[in-house]
């Protein structure tokens, strides 16, 4: 009888699995200070479960990260052959295009939403942005993508259960704008259009099954974003950036690929993905003081930041001995509170010193230098944009 009940019980959460289709967790009370770097102390509902429905969730998790990877080859095949277009990436499911969805910051910053439902992901892209002239006359100006030669696919890092996507949406919409006088060289201005992206369990992407959190979820995700924008603006040079952990799956996807049209890649304050350096951010990163003063005491993403332990080493510390495909650009802050300083700099200055492709700046501010708002200061700010467009300027306009 006893047998019986277990399989009935299995039975039952297979069904349950069946019928939520792995919904997305919630957030929750972060588990005790003493067990945080524990991954298993996250618990989430996708493995919180009997044996049984564990083997079924991970089964499910793993043919879905691999019809993205199917979907991935298809669109490049597709690509390459010249049939790839916006109509039969929507006809194949591989693009979401509906009513305009807005996403509305603070500061009035208008995107819609492009999803990819294969990669439980999407971008915000801008729509409109707002005249940098007299401000008592801030016109809204449509964006039109076939002024712009480039696109940077910007990724946040792990952390909130909200939208990561909008701590990336002042560099973006400043890229996007492009009146900065840092992002001109000799006259030239940059025109790249700035695409936030949830890609690290979070916001677009808290659906997304766990495995999605590991380097080849990662990967795959963030192909079917690149793919997919090549086949709508073939005309664009891509970069993929990130801060912190998407910083790391900046430079990882620079060492894996080097195709239609990426061009570089760009991290900010990104991970250190190994060692005794990697293990004292993990310990920084759960201090409760740390927490509030970064405004994350009670809303880590569960399976995010389990992933983020999980995975990060495993993973990705074959990025401090990886070629690179393309060039790469690392930003790092001697004042980042996340990271064990000086070491944290020291290892990504020696990392970028064998790499004669590639530059490591050393910025003097804190962690949020990439957005005006959290106090970086103006000066860190335009500091750490000039450094981009100085990097990428070549690269967009060869000469």
């Amino acid at each position: 009888m006893a047998n019986f009940n277990q399989v009935k019980k299995c039975f039952f959460f297979l069904l349950v699995a069946l019928v939520s289709n792995l919904a997305g967790a919630d957030a929750f009370e972060l588990p005790p200070l003493e067990q945080r770097l524990d991954f298993n102390a996250w618990k989430i509902p996708e493995l919180s479960v009997p044996p049984c429905q564990l083997d079924f969730n991970q089964r499910i998790a793993l043919a879905k990260l691999e019809a993205l990877e199917q979907a991935n080859e298809k669109i490049a095949t597709a690509i390459a052959s010249g049939t790839a277009s916006e109509t039969w990436l929507v006809a194949e499911g591989y693009l979401q295009v509906g009513p305009k969805e807005y996403v509305q910051t603070e500061k009035r910053k208008f995107f819609r939403q492009l999803l990819f439902p294969l990669a439980h992901t999407g971008l915000l892209f801008p729509e409109i942005v707002k005249a940098h002239a007299n401000p008592n006359n801030r016109q809204k100006i449509p964006v039109d993508i076939s002024t712009y030669q480039a696109a940077i696919i910007f990724l946040p890092g792990v952390g909130f259960t909200v939208s990561q996507s909008d701590t990336v949406i002042e560099i973006a919409q400043t890229f996007t704008k492009g009146h900065n006088p840092g992002l001109h060289l000799r006259g030239v201005p940059l025109r790249a259009v700035g695409l936030p992206m949830d890609v690290t369990l979070n916001g677009m992407a808290s659906a997304a099954p766990y495995l999605f959190g590991s380097r080849r979820g990662s990967m795959a995700m963030l192909r079917h974003a690149h793919l997919i924008l090549h086949v709508l603006y073939p005309h664009l040079k891509i970069i993929v950036a990130g801060r912190s952990q998407g910083g790391l799956i900046s430079f990882a996807y620079g060492q894996t690929y080097n195709d239609f049209g990426l061009v570089a890649a760009i991290a900010a304050n990104p991970t250190y993905p190994a060692g005794e350096i990697l293990r004292k951010s993990n310990e920084i990163h759960i201090q409760p003081e740390l927490l509030e003063k970064l405004g994350m005491d009670k809303n880590y993403h569960p399976a995010g930041f389990r992933s983020y332990l999980e995975f990060t080493e495993r993973d990705y510390a074959r990025v401090l001995t990886d070629p690179n495909k393309i060039p790469l650009l690392g930003l790092v802050a001697e004042k980042d509170e996340g990271y064990p300083q000086p070491d944290y700099v020291a290892a990504y200055q020696q990392w970028g010193s064998n790499r004669p492709d590639s530059r490591i700046v050393v910025i003097d501010a804190e962690h949020h230098f990439w957005s005006r708002p959290s106090g970086a200061g103006e000066a860190a700010f335009d500091f750490a944009l000039a450094a981009k467009a100085n990097f990428l300027h070549p690269l967009i306009y060869p000469q």
